[in-house]
Order: C-alpha cells, then sequence, then structure tokens
C-alpha cells in the first residue's frame, strides 16, 4: 500500500469520526493573502506599485490590480472541462494500471491520479468566494495603501495645466 492510500485511509478515519464540517476558504487564505501580503511588505515592490508620482502608471497599477483582484476566484475556481494529465490522457478517477506506468511514476504516481478530485463548483460558489475576499481585512488594508487623493490632485493639475 502506497503513502496516497494510507494517508488517505487516515483522513477519511478522521473526518468521518470528526462528523463536523470545516470550512476551508483556500482561494483567500491560499492565494490572496500571502500575494497581498507580499505586494505590501516588500518596499521594492510597493514603491513600485502605489507611488503616486506618475498618475498614468499609478492608474495602470491600480487598473491591473483590480482586474486581478475582481477575477481571482472566478480564474481560480472554474470548471474545467475535463482534467487530464500529461501522461496519456489518462483522466481523474480512471482506473489506473500499475504496470503499464513507466517505472518512476508507479505505485504514488497512480494513487495520486486515483485521489484526485474535481469538486463541482457553481456560480454562487465563485461569488461567495468573491465576496470573501472583498470582505477580508487584508483587503481593505490593500486598498487604503493607494494613494487616490495625490492621484486625483495630479490629475486635476493636468486637467488644469490643458485648460490654460
Amino acid at each position: 500500500e502506497s503513502i496516497f492510500g494510507r494517508s488517505a485511509a487516515v483522513i477519511s478515519a478522521a473526518t468521518a469520526a470528526s462528523h463536523s464540517c470545516m470550512d476551508v476558504d483556500l482561494v483567500t487564505a491560499g492565494v490572496w493573502i500571502p500575494i497581498a501580503t507580499t505586494l505590501m511588505a516588500d518596499p521594492t515592490i510597493k514603491m513600485a506599485i502605489f507611488s503616486p508620482g506618475i498618475a498614468s502608471i499609478l492608474q495602470a497599477n491600480y487598473m491591473a490590480l483590480d482586474v486581478f483582484l475582481s477575477e481571482l476566484a472566478s480564474r481560480l475556481l472554474c470548471d474545467a472541462s475535463s482534467p487530464t494529465t500529461a501522461d496519456e490522457g489518462i483522466q481523474t478517477g480512471d482506473y489506473i494500471d500499475r504496470n503499464k506506468l513507466p517505472p518512476p511514476l508507479a505505485p504514488d504516481y497512480a494513487t495520486s491520479l486515483f485521489l484526485q478530485v474535481t469538486p463541482s463548483i457553481s456560480k454562487e460558489q465563485i461569488r461567495l468566494a468573491q465576496t470573501r475576499i472583498y470582505a477580508h481585512n487584508i483587503t481593505a488594508d490593500f486598498l487604503k495603501k493607494w494613494n487616490l487623493p495625490i492621484y486625483y490632485q495630479l490629475r486635476f493639475g493636468e486637467s488644469c495645466t490643458r485648460l490654460e
């Protein structure tokens, strides 16, 4: 029996014994928080992204990160039509004859393919995931980093210069 088989059995037994459901938000906790934390913590990145010195660059950065944030959940949770592996069209959940796999891929690789799960994700679940991203404290902190009053002053100055 492979390590994947034993791990799956232990996880299955623990889940069955607990009789409780635990929600895990991998999109927010596993993707968005590390990205936002890195963008806000690294002084070089922070200066390059949030610096309002040149209004057009700040606007381009703001727009790019706004699109990224608004599409994060839908891009990560989109329904994959048919998940496959790179190895000769083996599909998730297919029966795999371990004897036909190349030696370095044999037991653990085959078991891992069998244990993969492709969840059914509805548009409502994607919307809720996106809502959790926007409701998170790190998102509020991230949005506060944009120095928009200075951006508006720069744009106002540009407009006044054009009118004169």
